[in-house]
């Protein structure tokens, strides 16, 4: 490739990180039925994501502002119905003793569960995701 393609190429390159989404999870009538709320957190998590930390994201009230939910029983119905729902799983209880403090992590379903040094986790490392899209989209939830 010449040097003018390649100055062209690098032109319209996206620069940072992105978060993915897979597109039949986007898609489907799951996705959908989250609130909006829960979507908003959804995507504050999803841009915490660097491809190695999965198991280490949050959604502290601090956090959340950002990303519009202003109320943290907003914030603790969203969280629980992407559990609900399997499209996060919890990796840590948040612990608030003292000067002992650490938040809740969060880990995004269809991707492994990261191992992160010096971070004790109550879910172990995965080497495959925790679901996959299918397991999470056809969730029966009336079952519970």
């Amino acid at each position: 490739m010449g040097r003018v393609a390649n100055k062209l190429k690098n032109r319209f390159k996206t620069k940072g990180r992105f978060a993915q989404l897979p597109y039949s999870l986007f898609v489907s009538s799951h996705y959908y039925s989250l609130e909006i709320s829960s979507r908003a957190i959804l995507h504050g998590l999803l841009m915490q994501y660097n491809g190695k930390n999965n198991g280490n994201l949050s959604a502290s009230h601090s956090m959340a502002k950002q990303w519009g939910i202003k109320s943290k029983t907003t914030l603790a119905k969203g969280l629980n119905e992407l559990i609900d729902k399997r499209f996060i799983v919890k990796t840590r209880q948040g612990l608030f003793l003292n000067s002992d403090m650490s938040c809740n992590l969060f880990a995004i379903t269809w991707e492994a569960i990261d191992h992160i040094d010096g971070l004790e986790l109550t879910i172990a490392q995965t080497i495959i995701p925790y679901y996959t899209i299918k397991q999470i989209i056809t969730v029966d939830l009336t079952s519970d």
